[in-house]
């Protein structure tokens, strides 16, 4: 068996720290690479079992209020200053430069681009019954110009002697 078509399930085996199914026993008992692999997951899963997230600090929430209001207090640039003027204080640029490419494609399905006159106006033909008859008649001309060419050929074939 291929080590590619088990990778997932040694995987899964190690991830959930539960026994591998025969079919990937078996394969580990022939490939040492496999079972490698699946022992070194296993250990890694053990430690990192083992580890707890240490506690934060208790002055965490103090200082990290003391480098909000820092942050508040400092200079902003005029357009932040005019901003927060007309009542917007949180802009970024992701939702103006999705405004800005919805305005432009809005207005770009209404103005006429060089070159592309043609592209939305709907082509004017003749009403069917003429379009058929015109049709009818270019096959026609066609049909006697292959009449007259098939005549003019038999009679050619008629005068050339046919030699054995």
């Amino acid at each position: 068996m291929v080590c590619k078509d088990l990778k997932d399930e040694i995987f899964e085996a190690a991830l959930s720290g539960a026994a591998p199914g025969e079919s990937v026993k078996a394969h580990m008992s022939a490939c040492a690479a496999c079972e490698h692999e699946f022992r070194s997951l296993r250990s890694t899963m053990n430690v990192l079992d083992t580890w707890t997230a240490p506690e934060p600090s208790p002055y965490f929430d103090v200082r990290l209020q003391a480098r909000l209001r820092d942050v508040k207090e400092q200079p902003q640039g005029f357009f932040a200053q005019w901003m927060g003027k007309i009542g917007v204080h949180h802009l970024t640029w992701k939702p103006v430069a999705a405004s800005v490419f919805a305005l432009v494609m809005a207005v770009g399905l209404y103005v006429e681009m060089p070159g592309m006159k043609d592209r939305g106006k709907p082509v004017v033909q003749a009403a069917c019954p003429v379009v058929d008859l015109q049709a009818l008649d270019k096959n026609q001309q066609i049909l006697s110009e292959l009449q007259d060419l098939d005549d003019d050929s038999s009679n050619d074939n008629s005068q050339v002697p046919v030699s054995e």
